[in-house]
């Protein structure tokens, strides 16, 4: 018993783990942040021992068990209550849980970067963390906090548990996701507020107005004999927050500064204050103040309004450095100009990077059926999420690809007679029939789908949810009994970026639906007769349930709903994968140009010229008017050349063969 004792003890020391801004959180995919900023990182074995606080003692090793339990317990919470120090002492926590994945995290973490160097002297009171959702070692920690879309700020009490003894962990409170420093400010200080109104912690500021005074003496009374100086911000009325900022302000100087508020009073009209906010500095001593001064909103660092307003030249110039935000899309655009040129001088060069990937494909089905299935907000799966569940399953055990036009493929790998000039000189000499070749790990993968949606319609059937935990256990099931053809740890081959936080599972995510649609309209015009509308509301309705890219599913909503309603969109069975193309091409021109589109992938109407000149209406240089029946055409082919996976590209291929015959 001692043994198993140790060994459990052992386990819970080697996985508690306190971060701090050092900290490099565990996982396998690429973060947001990094130890330069002043944002906590935290993941699954550090997330309860910071936020909440709790810790364990080496010296449990050598208790018994009933010591051990006491101890656990008694440690447990009094370091929640801020009994027990860890690094310097407990704090609230603010966690935004976020997805590497998501461009509008991506473009967010400048701010919560902004934020966090905003509100770094409040550390003793409040720090910022934040937690990689995407990232699977995280996953539970982020269903346990009921993450449901990303990026989502939650506000974590400093005594989060030992309000909630009934459970491990709190959810914590949402918080408005504002752009503006001075809003999301604003709203912390207000929550801080209340939890130090119900709380009282004694090595808080003291947020308390200063009662009236009627002699010097008494402005000094409960302070600290070793504090000399007293700071004394006058408000206007108990509605503002600035003198509450201030206190948070100066907290990190606890031990020589105090800061109170005060509403005006007799001490006020002694000091002839009539403008508010105004401070006043004491010193311990002497009876009058050794300065007084309006309160600026400089002194917060709040540059925003006071530079905008002002139209000084020297101000200007001081707003373009500190804006650079509007200097890193111009720099984005002339990348992609950049790119342009460099494509229309070279285009064999650029045509390397643009392929569908089947490893790319099995890797976000992965990710879309297995991780974001789990972050709906509940333990279980029903009413409207276990339809579009089954809905999108059914059109993956139906239309994911499981053959391919490859030319690797269809040469069976026998020797290249000659050298290749170019791709299209392959599938254009060759029939589609007689060519067309099975990819191992799709073939399994559909079989993986085709049993899940059995599974699914057993639920239904019976008119009841799905566990998330049986969901889990139940594809994990599935993919072993095929022998695992989803990729996990391996990087993506088409999808890849950059850089690590570039393209991903979006890009992967984008191409198994162009395929889904592409592949749905080849199976359809072969059995006759189908309804390309049922694969598109398929889609739709995957993305408004699981997709939890807050921004870019109200985008997909508002797009597919009004701007180009799927209902109205489509007249023709083509339409079905032209749908798609066009709306791809909103995205990509809403996306164009901002600071998370990847240098080396421009954000193109596709397809680029590059990829088909043909494609685009004759006329002016760089005009954007495809040729409906080119792109049809196009789009046929390009979505069903699937490079298997291991296969090289036809290119690479061209280039071995060189230097054999050099």
């Amino acid at each position: 018993l001692l043994f198993l004792i140790f060994i459990v003890v052992s386990n819970h020391l080697t996985l508690a783990i306190v971060a701090d801004y050092s900290t490099i959180p565990k996982g396998t995919n690429p973060t947001l942040y990094d130890t330069h900023d002043y944002v906590v990182q935290l993941d699954d074995q550090s997330f309860n021992e910071t936020v909440f606080c709790l810790n364990s003692n080496s010296n449990n090793l050598f208790l018994d068990e009933n010591e051990i339990n006491n101890n656990l317990t008694k440690q447990s919470f009094s370091s929640i209550s801020g009994e027990t120090e860890i690094n310097g002492h407990c704090t609230s926590f603010i966690v935004e849980f976020y997805s590497d994945w998501c461009g509008h995290c991506r473009t967010y973490s400048r701010f919560y970067k902004a934020l966090a160097n905003d509100l770094l002297a409040w550390k003793g009171v409040l720090k910022l963390a934040a937690i990689n959702c995407a990232d699977p070692v995280n996953i539970d920690t982020c269903r346990d906090s009921s993450i449901t879309h990303y990026p989502l700020l939650k506000y974590f009490p400093r005594n989060s548990i030992e309000n909630n003894l009934n459970s491990n962990i709190t959810v914590g409170q949402p918080l408005r996701s504002y752009q503006s420093l001075a809003q999301i400010r604003d709203q912390i200080t207000r929550i801080i507020l209340t939890e130090y109104e119900a709380n009282r912690y004694e090595d808080w500021p003291k947020f308390e107005w200063l009662e009236e005074v009627e002699t010097y003496n008494q402005l000094w009374k409960d302070i600290d004999s070793h504090i000399s100086t007293l700071v004394v911000l006058f408000e206007a009325n108990t509605d503002s927050l600035v003198g509450a900022q201030l206190l948070l302000d100066l907290s990190s100087y606890a031990d020589k500064v105090v800061a109170r508020r005060c509403v005006n009073n007799a001490l006020a009209n002694a000091l002839q204050i009539n403008d508010f906010p105004t401070f006043a500095v004491f010193r311990r001593g002497e009876r009058y103040p050794l300065h007084i001064a309006e309160l600026r909103r400089l002194l917060f660092n709040e540059f925003e309004q006071l530079l905008l307003n002002n139209n000084n030249k020297e101000n200007k110039k001081l707003a373009n450095k500190f804006f650079s935000r509007r200097k890193l899309n111009n720099n984005n655009n002339s990348i992609s100009e950049n790119h342009k040129l460099f494509c229309e001088n070279f285009p064999q060069i650029c045509r390397r990077d643009f392929f569908v990937s089947e490893l790319d494909l099995l890797k976000s089905a992965r990710i879309a059926l297995f991780n974001d299935v789990q972050m709906i907000g509940s333990d279980y799966i029903s009413g409207e999420n276990l339809t579009a569940l089954n809905d999108f399953v059914e059109i993956l055990a139906k239309h994911f690809p499981h053959r391919t036009i490859h030319p690797q493929s269809m040469r069976k790998n026998k020797e290249i007679d000659s050298l290749l000039n170019s791709k299209e000189e392959i599938i254009g000499t060759s029939s589609e029939k007689e060519n067309i070749e099975f990819l191992n790990a799709s073939s399994r993968a559909r079989v993986v789908f085709s049993n899940l949606h059995d599974f699914i319609n057993k639920y239904k059937q019976k008119e009841e949810p799905i566990p998330i935990e049986i969901w889990k256990a139940e594809f994990i099931k599935a993919e072993n009994n095929q022998n695992n053809p989803f990729p996990i740890s391996e990087e993506w081959e088409h999808c890849k970026g950059s850089s690590p936080v570039l393209r991903g599972y979006t890009c992967g995510l984008w191409t198994l639906f162009h395929v889904l649609t592409v592949n749905g309209y080849r199976n359809g015009e072969k059995e006759g007769k189908f309804d390309p509308l049922n694969i598109l509301f398929s889609i739709r309705n995957w993305v408004l349930s699981f997709f939890t890219c807050e921004y870019c599913r109200i985008h997909f909503r508002k797009m597919t709903t009004k701007i180009a309603k799927i209902e109205s969109s489509i007249l023709r069975n083509e339409d079905l994968f032209l749908y798609l193309w066009k709306a791809h091409n909103i995205v990509n021109s809403r996306l164009n140009g901002k600071e998370t589109e990847d240098p080396k992938f421009p954000k193109y109407q596709f397809p680029p010229k590059f990829l088909c000149q043909e494609c685009r209406k004759k006329g002016e240089e760089d005009n954007d008017l495809f040729e409906e029946d080119k792109i049809k055409n196009f789009l046929l082919l390009f979505y069903s050349d699937i490079r298997p996976i291991g296969a090289k590209s036809v290119e690479d291929e061209v280039e071995e063969i060189e230097k054999r015959l050099e």
